[in-house]
């Protein structure tokens, strides 16, 4: 697999002009970390087009070059009438009194998925409490009784026993649901040498940047295939190397958990930021 990490990332500007020069648009808001944006759009442009239709109008605004680095793109594209009736109603807090009470703080989801995929490195049972009770945390675990892995519930803690798995393979409906999904592949190399998952879902437009997580398990002795749709990684003993994840949350948490059973040292050089890395890294730890 030929794979370039020295892509130049897309600006959140070079987006909006694009669209601005193609489109009639009464507001145009954009958002994004040079890999994933996501686009507000209000054109009478859109008028009598389907959702489908609109998006296409955008995507081929943009040139072969911006479309080749563009990895994600979520559009929401409205026309002038549509936008007044998308409002969110207002709450109105009237203050000058005092707060003061408990309040149950829920687990993260963004903590809560890759410590979960976590527990397929162990041989035993993990128990994982505070667990939000979430659409993605249920089709996760539905991928995971199709990997042979069994689970208990009560209320927001979840008991999982990997010691049984007899499946490496994750498929296109499951994880078609939720891009951290991808999240199964790295502990599945990890323990096994093998790991057959579908390439992630949920994008209107582009791709989602798995080129991170290849490069890195390359890198580290996995041979990659990519082909109709699913990833299949292949390796005899997982290596330490010294991997650039550019500052990829699931790239970051993909590759700890990788190596976490790999033989040697993995350095990780800009690793990504967020407070769910630090939980992975604590769980790891434990």
């Amino acid at each position: 697999m030929d794979i370039n990490l020295g892509i130049k990332m897309i600006t959140v500007e070079e987006i909006k002009s694009r669209i601005q020069q193609g489109l009639n648009t009464q507001s145009v808001e954009v958002e994004g970390d040079g890999h994933h944006f996501s686009a507000t759009i209000i054109s009478q442009d859109f008028q009598g087009k389907t959702r489908i239709a609109r998006h296409r109008m955008v995507f081929s605004l943009f040139s072969e070059d911006i479309k080749q680095r563009l990895h994600a793109l979520s559009i929401n594209a409205m026309t002038i009438d549509e936008s007044d009736n998308n409002w969110m109603e207002k709450f109105l807090i009237q203050g000058g009194i005092p707060l003061k009470g408990e309040v149950d703080i829920s687990g993260g989801k963004n903590s809560s998925l890759p410590i979960l995929c976590a527990c397929i490195l162990a041989r035993g049972v993990s128990t994982i409490r505070n667990v939000p009770s979430l659409k993605d945390i249920n089709v996760l675990l539905q991928l995971f009784e199709t990997l042979g892995i069994s689970f208990s519930r009560n209320n927001k803690m979840i008991k999982i026993d990997a010691s049984e798995i007899n499946s490496q393979f994750a498929s296109y409906d499951l994880v078609k649901q939720m891009r951290a999904s991808i999240l199964v592949l790295g502990p599945l190399i990890a323990r096994f040498g093998y790991a057959e998952v579908s390439l992630p879902g949920g994008c209107a437009i582009g791709q989602r940047p798995v080129d991170i997580h290849l490069s890195c398990l390359e890198k580290m002795g996995c041979q990659i295939n990519v082909a109709n749709g699913y990833i299949t990684a292949k390796v005899k003993h997982l290596i330490g190397a010294e991997l650039n994840l550019k500052r990829s949350v699931t790239a970051t948490e993909n590759i700890l958990m990788a190596a976490s059973l790999a033989d040697g040292e993995t350095i990780l050089k800009n690793p990504a930021p967020e407070p769910e890395i630090d939980e992975l890294i604590s769980f790891l730890n434990s």
